[in-house]
């Protein structure tokens, strides 16, 4: 079967050793853009610069990586449930998603994804849940679009919690989404920092934590990863039932890397980012990396803490270091 209804940039098939990709552009100068026939039955690996119609999405029998590049939502009608992709899919990326697309459907073989939502808000109800069973690694632009996903093996995130109703969308993400066993997280926006804190709280197993530096993040934020008392039962309080209860954020990070910080402008955190990496240490947190990096100045500054002192490392970050992304 063969369809015209898309400009491609690639596709490929399996081999022994790799995947190999294939140009879908004519290289004839004059017919420069021009749709070719592809047979997409056998097409593994696919990269689009178009929308996909159903017809286009259903001659995908063996897809296993699609990344489709498009500033218009890239479908506008409701999927059939029966499509193989949904069967055969371990790596989606897709900007401009609409909603539909995903809406009440399940990515049986799903590992990695990173979308961005068109501007049509997800509808939060339980017809509307996106189950991905499999899937480990995610990046969303949208957390009401996380909201609608059931994520049971999710492991390392990505997402933006700016949103004005975020304390109704993190009650859904709570239930759909499995964020206690989450292992890395990389947070870019949020409306307040005590939206930031309610998030963090969900997250006992937390190992990574990346942090864009925000005017908001000041000693009152970072303080709530200060233990109490490096002394006693270190950064922990009893419960209502006898037990024992962390009293910081993420007592298992093992590090932390906050994006874009400038210790010379922002003065006012630094005695309570000395106190977090000296006390943890004393306690013996698992926290091995505190680390303040901002590309401009071409440099991270690396907190260390150990046997009660205090020491910085200054990192010089390479020609063309780029900011961290969740690879996909």
């Amino acid at each position: 079967m063969v369809s015209r209804a898309v400009r491609l940039g690639s596709i490929g098939v399996a081999h022994m050793i790799s995947i190999i990709q294939a140009n879908t552009y004519n290289r004839n100068s004059d017919m420069a853009g021009s749709l070719i026939e592809i047979p997409f039955k056998e097409a593994e690996y696919l990269l689009a610069y178009g929308q996909l119609s159903i017809c286009c999405l259903s001659t995908l029998h063996h897809i296993v990586e699609l990344r489709i590049l498009h500033h218009e939502d890239i479908l506008t009608a409701a999927l059939p449930p029966n499509l193989p992709l949904f069967h055969t899919l371990r790596i989606l990326k897709a900007e401009n998603i609409h909603p539909l697309f995903l809406a009440g459907q399940t990515f049986h073989r799903l590992e990695r994804c990173r979308m961005s939502l068109c501007d049509e808000d997800p509808k939060l109800s339980l017809g509307q849940v996106t189950q991905m069973p499999v899937c480990t690694r995610l990046g969303v632009g949208d957390l009401a679009v996380l909201a609608t996903f059931r994520l049971p093996k999710i492991s390392e995130l990505s997402v933006s919690l700016d949103h004005p109703e975020f304390n109704m969308i993190w009650g859904h993400i709570a239930v759909n989404a499995n964020l206690s066993g989450l292992k890395l997280l990389h947070l870019y926006r949020w409306c307040q920092w005590e939206d930031l804190t309610q998030a963090l709280r969900c997250l006992p197993m937390l190992k990574s934590l990346i942090l864009r530096n925000s005017s908001d993040l000041d000693a009152g934020f970072y303080g709530e990863f200060v233990p109490m008392d490096p002394n006693g039962p270190s950064g922990l309080t009893q419960s209502g039932d006898g037990g024992w209860i962390s009293a910081i954020l993420c007592p298992m990070l093992k590090s932390i890397l906050i994006k874009e910080f400038d210790p010379t402008k922002q003065l006012e955190p630094v005695p309570v980012l000395q106190e977090i990496v000296t006390l943890c240490a004393m306690a013996g947190y698992p926290l091995k990396s505190f680390a303040l990096s901002h590309l401009a100045l071409g440099r991270t500054l690396e907190l260390i803490g150990s046997n009660g002192s205090f020491a910085v490392t200054m990192i010089v970050l390479g020609e063309g270091a780029e900011p961290f992304r969740l690879d996909i």
